[in-house]
């Protein structure tokens, strides 16, 4: 293979590899995307434990200002306190 012919596959080569990450970061970036606009769509969630309901927002990513503290007893989850505030 002439030294022409070389350069031209390693460009070749190279090119792909960037075009492959370029769209490797751009799907990593949509996902991202997607799951943000999922997280802040404002859906309240309701945990198993019977925590305050949790609703995040692009504006309040806090979601909740009341928590409680749990424990397991005999297998199963008991609120030790609840109604604390931060």
């Amino acid at each position: 293979m002439t030294d022409k012919a070389l350069k031209s596959r390693r460009i070749a080569e190279d090119t792909d590899e960037t075009s492959s990450d370029g769209l490797d970061e751009l799907r990593k970036s949509a996902m991202m995307a997607h799951l943000l606009d999922a997280l802040e769509s404002g859906n309240p969630f309701d945990d198993i434990f019977g925590s305050p309901t949790t609703k995040f927002s692009k504006t309040n990513h806090l979601a909740s200002t009341v928590t409680q503290v749990q424990k397991v007893e005999k297998g199963r989850w008991v609120v030790v306190k609840g109604g604390l505030m931060f």
